[in-house]
């Protein structure tokens, strides 16, 4: 596109053969009121983190404007970034860009890029990476002023320092912030041992941060599933999200604190030793209330998801544990959200009332092996909302000996 305007693309093939610059549409001039919509655009695969191999891409500078740029419902595969929309500068801002319900997949460095943007939409997108390059980023806004990040979906599977969601110098205003609510953020490696970072805030106003779930698989101790820093000059308002970090890192990292205006009603998981860093590293929320005054309602608690793939829970430790927000009514499905207590995290839900799973069975009885009897020991749970009085144990066990024990607990 260059010089154009009131253009719609609709469901058509485009693809690049071109393996060494991989641009597949291409905005340049001035450029207004355009939609690429339910096509697949499709670029070979990279190896580069330069912009040249974008699928999609826009040209910088002052006499390359695009406003009011419609990208929805499309197939974008491959490149080194899936969209790369850039600007003049930090203070010349392209207005109006739309990126919704787009499959991003299969792309080296990138998934979305904007820089020098104004009133960005990034919503309903499922974004992945091809896995090639350690440390890709999903989504990245850059000096995005007054823009909307909104339930998304993004797997990355990086094992170096990989991010998530991403925004930097981003600025709202108290009647258009800046929203990041309703994302589901997973870095998927097994065997990160860099730092990755589920989503990255740094030093913009009017930063909402709401009911997203960021869950890092793995990761070294340098590894944060939410990172802030915010300076006494931005502000920042952080709830209701689920932030979990199966690594031997961070639930979230605070490097400048004086910018958290609030921060509460989330829940901060960690494996590691190290909760949180809030002016240095603590190990308990309690620790982590005490030195900031702040997660007076945060929980900590392991969600218990139902895969590594699947991002959803129904643990009654978050459900109802957050705050309603009035600007975000729905969850990342578009279901109505509980308007009196919410559940924390992208999705709402309602806990089942049975739910009893054995958690371990272990033994504390240290007799030699080949003793005629051991004492054996089950920890039940009861992960529903309804009380439990009398569960029945069977215990089977198999090997040189089979023998089935049964037993009855009465507890609650």
């Amino acid at each position: 596109f260059d010089g154009a305007a009131h253009i719609i693309f609709d469901d058509i093939f485009i693809e690049s053969l071109n393996s060494g610059s991989g641009r597949v549409i291409s905005f340049t001039g001035e450029n207004e009121s355009i939609t690429l919509q339910n096509c697949r655009i499709k670029s070979p695969g990279s190896s580069t983190t330069s912009s040249n191999s974008a699928v999609i891409y826009d040209f910088s500078g002052v006499t390359n404007f695009s406003s009011n740029i419609t990208i929805k419902n499309n197939s974008i595969e491959g490149g080194s970034y899936g969209i790369y929309f850039y600007g003049n500068n930090t203070t010349d801002f392209q207005d109006g860009l739309t990126i919704e319900d787009n499959d991003i997949s299969g792309f080296y460095y990138m998934g979305i890029y904007t820089y020098a943007n104004s009133n960005v939409k990034v919503a309903n997108n499922t974004i992945e990476d091809g896995g090639s390059y350690t440390s890709p980023n999903g989504i990245r806004l850059n000096y995005s002023d007054s823009s909307e990040i909104a339930a998304n979906s993004i797997v990355l599977n990086g094992t170096s320092s990989p991010i998530g969601l991403y925004v930097y110098f981003c600025d709202g205003s108290s009647s258009k912030p800046v929203k990041i609510y309703n994302n589901i953020v997973h870095l998927a490696s097994q065997s990160a041992t860099g730092s990755p970072t589920g989503i990255y805030g740094y030093q913009g106003e009017n930063n909402q941060i709401y009911y997203n779930t960021s869950v890092l698989q793995s990761g070294g101790t340098a590894s944060e599933s939410l990172y802030l820093n915010y300076l006494a000059t931005h502000s920042a308002d952080i709830r209701n999200n689920s932030l979990v970090n199966y690594g031997t890192g961070y639930a979230t990292y605070v490097a400048n604190t004086a910018g958290i205006d609030t921060m509460d009603y989330n829940n901060l998981f960690s494996a590691g030793t190290n909760i949180a860093y809030w002016s240095g590293a603590r190990t308990t929320l309690a620790a982590l209330r005490a030195i900031s005054s702040k997660a007076v309602n945060s929980i900590n608690a392991d969600p218990n998801y139902t895969s590594t793939s699947n991002l959803r829970t129904y643990s009654v430790d978050l459900d109802g544990k957050a705050t309603p927000i009035a600007n975000v009514s729905t969850d990342y499905d578009g279901d109505t959200r509980n308007t009196t207590t919410p559940d924390i995290g992208a999705d709402e839900y309602t806990p089942p009332a049975i739910d009893i799973s054995v958690k371990s069975i272990f033994t504390n009885d240290l007799s030699p092996c080949g003793e005629p009897s051991q004492s054996l020991r089950a920890i039940i749970g009861n992960d529903g909302t309804q009380a439990q009085h009398t569960i029945p144990v069977v215990l089977r066990i198999s090997g040189a000996i089979t023998q089935t024990l049964n037993a009855t607990y009465t507890d609650t």
